[in-house]
């Protein structure tokens, strides 16, 4: 049975390592309702195509030779392509919706969201391991430190971290008044350890992002009280630590200190911002979505302080719910409906 699945669940997380072959510039798409990958130029230009496709919703590169994978829920494949768009490997695994990336060996870590399981897959495509009894998980985010896995059970409520070897490190949830930990993205700061989540509004209660330590205790959130929208999209600049926010629902984008403190909002956008993509290269932002008809946008570049170094446009012919995105010996991959990973110097 082939199934067709939107998880709107952005999660970036950027990694640390150097790079001699890594001289792409631009990023990569993924058009779901369009069934196709796109690569796209810094300035938003369409450079190439890649069909045969059915839904695809994630990609992430392996910033070891520039090949991207491409997560698709259509046909429940799992495909690698080079970085001129030519296919390396498929392997059928289900529902691939969101992948993050070892960068010492190019593992991809895959949320296999209708078997309700974490799979990890070799570079070059072998199934290592499978971790069964993950409920309805949103997001794999990856250590670079030491290649473990952060992810979320929607139905225990709990997040739990995996070694890089497959066995359970912990499993957490949050007791008192907001005791449900339900994550629907999640990114690693790729200098600490640290793990960020945005917590979804389930059961009634706020939504949040939030900052754990390598052990699982929180150290803030964001709010501290209140409310703020539902969203999807997260990524760490590996450079200053920020984290950039897609709060969906207000159509915005947020950008936060290290430390949880708002730096400012980017108000102006006129789709729903689900996948973010931070190029450490020159700290500017991909922002990828969808909009409506009349508006007709789905794609915009942000430099570090907000400022569209892309004025607003439409890649494709569809939602994108992935993003992938390159900048020069920097790459950076959302897992994203994604997941972002980036390479920096």
């Amino acid at each position: 049975m082939v199934y067709k699945i939107t998880i709107l669940v952005t999660t970036l997380t950027l990694i640390s390592i150097k790079s001699a072959t890594a001289t792409e510039s631009g990023c990569w798409v993924t058009v779901a309702h369009g069934a196709k990958v796109i690569r796209v130029t810094p300035a938003g230009a369409e450079k190439f195509i890649v069909t045969g496709f059915d839904y695809p919703v994630s990609a992430a590169i392996d910033v070891r030779d520039d090949a991207v994978w491409v997560g698709d829920t259509g046909d429940g494949r799992l495909t690698k392509l080079t970085k001129t768009g030519s296919i390396l490997k498929r392997v059928y695994l289900g529902t691939p919706t969101r992948l993050g990336i070892d960068p010492r060996n190019g593992a991809v870590w895959v949320v296999n969201w209708t078997s309700n399981e974490i799979v990890k897959v070799s570079a070059s495509g072998n199934v290592l391991f499978r971790i069964p009894n993950v409920s309805r998980p949103r997001f794999a985010a990856v250590d670079p430190r030491d290649g473990s896995c952060w992810t979320c059970d929607i139905d225990t409520q709990e997040i739990i971290k995996i070694s890089a070897s497959g066995s359970i490190i912990f499993r957490k949830k949050k007791e008192g008044n907001e005791k449900e930990y339900v994550g629907v993205g999640g990114v690693v700061d790729p200098k600490t350890g640290q793990f960020i989540m945005y917590k979804s509004s389930y059961m009634g209660n706020p939504t949040r992002i939030i900052k754990f330590d390598p052990r699982g205790n929180e150290i803030w959130r964001y709010p501290a009280t209140g409310w703020m929208p539902d969203g999807y999209g997260l990524a760490v600049n590996a450079n200053d630590r920020s984290i950039w926010v897609g709060e969906t629902y207000y159509r915005r984008v947020t950008k936060l200190t290290a430390e949880g403190k708002l730096l400012f909002h980017v108000t102006d956008l006129r789709f729903l911002p689900w996948t973010l993509s931070v190029c450490v290269g020159d700290n500017s932002v991909y922002v990828v979505g969808d909009g409506d008809i009349s508006q007709k946008t789905n794609f915009a570049r942000l430099d570090a302080t907000g400022r569209k170094l892309v004025s607003e446009k439409r890649v494709g012919d569809g939602s994108i719910y992935g993003v992938a995105a390159y900048a020069g010996g920097v790459a950076v991959e959302p897992s994203s409906l994604g997941r972002i990973r980036a390479l920096f110097k």
